[in-house]
This record gives structure tokens, sequence and C-alpha cells, in this order.
């Protein structure tokens, strides 16, 4: 079963109630500033995302900042890993061919907005320190929990530590982060 409105103009659509199973609904239509629900729910926003150095969140990012460009900022959480510390991590991430379409049409400047902030999902409190806990709990609008170990011969206790207790210290900041509409889990691992 469809519904079809007879509205000719955005203004008789939004003045317009259709019935559907004896209920009657409002069909308004609300313009937006850009006519993008995406693109104006995350313009200004600052968003955190784990995992930004996996599969999953190197493609997070790059369709966030292509498809959103008003987001204004994208902490990165990341750890030193194989002897290498955040900061080289950061930039060996930004030259990565998954950014290179966004380079391409959006500018290299679009990176800029993004910010790499020291922690790790397996250690207590996430590994912050005190000072980016306090900019991520005072800043953050939307996070996106991505990290997570998705090798299948991972140890119990490293699948738990990083995929349970990482979320959940990841639930625990979002908490506390009083200008936060939303909190996403997304992953290619199995719980």
């Amino acid at each position: 079963m469809g519904v079809y409105s007879k509205a000719t103009s955005i203004e008789e659509a939004a003045s317009e109630t259709v019935t559907v199973g004896g209920s009657t609904f409002n069909a308004a239509v609300s313009a937006t500033p850009s006519g993008n629900l995406v693109q104006d729910f995350y313009r200004g926003a600052v968003i955190l995302v784990t995992g930004a150095t996996g599969f999953v969140g190197k493609a997070l990012v790059e369709k966030l900042l292509r498809s959103c460009p008003d987001i204004a900022v994208v902490y990165l959480l990341m750890r030193p890993k194989k002897g290498q510390d955040v900061a080289s991590r950061y930039r060996q991430l930004l030259t990565n061919p998954v950014f290179d379409r966004l380079r391409t049409e959006c500018g290299a400047h679009v990176l800029d907005k993004t910010r790499p902030i020291v922690g790790d999902v397996a250690e207590p409190g996430l590994g912050l320190s005190q000072a980016d806990r306090k900019r991520l709990i005072a800043e953050v609008d939307v996070v996106f929990h991505s990290a997570a170990t998705v090798r299948f011969d991972e140890g119990l206790r490293a699948a738990v530590t990083l995929n349970v207790m990482g979320t959940r210290s990841v639930i625990e900041l979002t908490k506390q982060m009083p200008k936060l509409k939303v909190n996403a889990k997304c992953s290619t691992s199995v719980y």
C-alpha cells in the first residue's frame, strides 16, 4: 500500500495530513538550510572516532569528511603501535589511498579537520590524558566507536578487553558528554 500526495507545491505538502490505516499524520515537510538532512545534522559537529586506522574507521572518516563539508572537527583516538608513535601513525593514515577521492574532490585541506588523540581502548579510561578527556567531554557531539579486534584467532582475554571492555569504556566516557547526540558502535567484529 502506498501513500500518495495530491500536493502541487512544498507549501501545500507542508500543510497536508495523510490518513493511513485509520491513523492521521501531519505530512509536514520542513526545509533544511542545505536541503540535506545528513549534512545539516553534522554541520558544526565535533566527532570522536575510535578505530580510525582500521578498515571500517578509515572508510567512515573519509565518507564523513567528503559528504559533510561543514563538520568542525573529527578527533581520532589512536594508540602507538609497532614502534610508531601516534604522530607518525597519524601522518601515515592521512596518506592512505582511501583519502585520494577526498583530496581530489574536496582538497587536501579537508583532512586538516582531523585531530589525533592519544589513547587506547584496551587501557583503563581509554588511556586518555586528563586534558584530552576534558576536551572530549566538553566538545564532542557524535561518537563512532569502531575500534575492535576482528581476528578470529585472537585470545579470549585480548578479545574481551578490546571488544567488550573497550566498548564499556567508550560508553562510560559518552555518559559524561553533555552535547552528545549520537553514540554509534560500528564494527566487523563479532561479540
